[in-house]
C-alpha cells in the first residue's frame, strides 16, 4: 500500500494526493492537476505539515 498525503496548491488552493516518496526528492516540482501551478516539493510539505499542525489544534 503505497503513502501519500494531500497538499494544498499555494494558487488554487486545491488539494490533492501527492505520494510520500515524491516529498525525498528536494529538487521535485509539484503539478496541480486542477490550475497548472508548478512549485517545489518543499513548498507543499511546508503547507502540508501547517494543516496538520492546525488539525491538532482543534
Amino acid at each position: 500500500m503505497a503513502d501519500f498525503r494531500y497538499v494544498p496548491c499555494p494558487a488554487c488552493k486545491g488539494e490533492f494526493m501527492v505520494g510520500e516518496e515524491f516529498f525525498r526528492l528536494t529538487e521535485a516540482y509539484c503539478h496541480c492537476p486542477y490550475c497548472a501551478h508548478e512549485f517545489p516539493v518543499g513548498v507543499a510539505a511546508a503547507a502540508q505539515q501547517a494543516a496538520s499542525a492546525a488539525q491538532r489544534q482543534m
